[in-house]
C-alpha cells in the first residue's frame, strides 16, 4: 500500500490509459485464467490512477477559492483533521482512497503537510469499520481480530496525536526537498511502520484482555452427541 501512495505521488496518472488498455486486453483475451486475473488487477489499478488524475484536474480551480482554502487550513488542527479523515473513510469505506485524495490535493497545493498527515491518521481510524462490519455474525475469534485491529489503530492514533508536532517536524527533516505529496506518502509509510513496532510488545497484553472480555466457549462434545 505504501508503494501505491508513492506511485500516486509520482504523478503517473497521466499514463493511466496504458494499464487500462493492457489490463482490458489481458482480461478479455488471455487464455490462462491466472493471466486473465492479473489483467483485471492491472485494469483496476489503471482505473484508480485515472480517477485520481481526473480529480486532480477537477480540484485545480479551487486554488483560487478563498473559502475552500480557509477550510483546508483548518485541517492543520490535528483533532479536526483526524475527525475529517475518519469521517470520509467511514463514508467511502476506503482509507486508501482517502489518502489518495489527500495526496492529490497536496499536488495542487491545497493542503499543508500538517493537515495531510492529520487526515491520513484519521483514515486509519475510519478503516476499522470495514473490519468490524466483516465480523458481524462471525465467531468470537473473528470478533477478536476485528477488535484487535481497532485497538491497534487507536493506540497508534493516540500516540501519533500526542507527538503530532514532533512527527510533522520529523517528516520535514527527513524528506528534505521532496514534494508535498511525497512527504505525505512517506509519512503514511513511517506512521504505519512505527505503529507496528510500538504495538508488538503489547500483543500478548491485548490478547489476554480480549480473551477475558470474550472468552471462548468450550463445547461439550459428549453432551452434543447425546
Amino acid at each position: 500500500m505504501a508503494l501505491l501512495f508513492q506511485l500516486i505521488a509520482l504523478d503517473i496518472g497521466q499514463y493511466s490509459p496504458i494499464p487500462i488498455v493492457l489490463g482490458l486486453l489481458l482480461s478479455l483475451f488471455a487464455k490462462s485464467e491466472k493471466l486473465s486475473k492479473t489483467g483485471r488487477v492491472v485494469l483496476y489499478f489503471g482505473i484508480l490512477f485515472f480517477g485520481l488524475y481526473t480529480m486532480e484536474r477537477a480540484v485545480e480551480p479551487l486554488k483560487d477559492d478563498p473559502a475552500f482554502l480557509s477550510w483546508m487550513e483548518k485541517l492543520d488542527n490535528p483533532l479536526r483533521g483526524t475527525a475529517v479523515g475518519a469521517l470520509v473513510t467511514l463514508v467511502i469505506q476506503s482509507s486508501s482512497a482517502t489518502v489518495g485524495m489527500v495526496i492529490t490535493l497536496a499536488k495542487k497545493g491545497l493542503i499543508n503537510l500538517g493537515g495531510g498527515i492529520a487526515v491520513m491518521i484519521g483514515a486509519e481510524l475510519g478503516t476499522c469499520s470495514d473490519t468490524l462490519l466483516a465480523t458481524i455474525r462471525s465467531d468470537r475469534q473473528a470478533v477478536k481480530t476485528g477488535l484487535f485491529h481497532l485497538l491497534f489503530n487507536i493506540i497508534s492514533i493516540a500516540i501519533g496525536l500526542l507527538v503530532f508536532p514532533l512527527f510533522v517536524g520529523l517528516i520535514e527533516q527527513i524528506s528534505g526537498n521532496a514534494s508535498m505529496e511525497q512527504k505525505i506518502a512517506s509519512s503514511h509509510m513511517i506512521f504505519n511502520t512505527a505503529g507496528v513496532l510500538v504495538s508488538i510488545p503489547l500483543i500478548s497484553l491485548i490478547e489476554k484482555l480480549l480473551n477475558r472480555l470474550l472468552p471462548t466457549t468450550k463445547i461439550n462434545l459428549q453432551s452434543a452427541k447425546d
